[in-house]
């Protein structure tokens, strides 16, 4: 699903003191935006090596899936 159309997510929420920085936002669809916060699952932000920018899904279960952008974020320079 392309960015624009999904929800900007906060990964740790804001109200348990996420800051809304590219750091801690990710664009998710609605159903993946509501199994996150309804259904159990825990999303964290890879930020080392070739993982950078990929989003890390544990199921309730405990197993784990790692997601990778599509396109990596572009590097503006002076």
């Amino acid at each position: 699903m392309p960015a624009d159309r999904c929800d900007l997510d906060h990964t740790l929420a804001w109200e348990h003191g996420g800051h809304t920085a590219l750091t801690n936002l990710a664009p998710l669809c609605r159903g993946h935006h509501t199994v996150k916060h309804h259904g159990g699952w825990q999303v964290r932000q890879l930020s080392e090596g070739t993982s950078s920018g990929s989003l890390e899904w544990i199921s309730p279960y405990g197993r784990r899936y790692v997601v990778a952008p599509e396109r990596t974020l572009p590097v503006f320079t002076h």
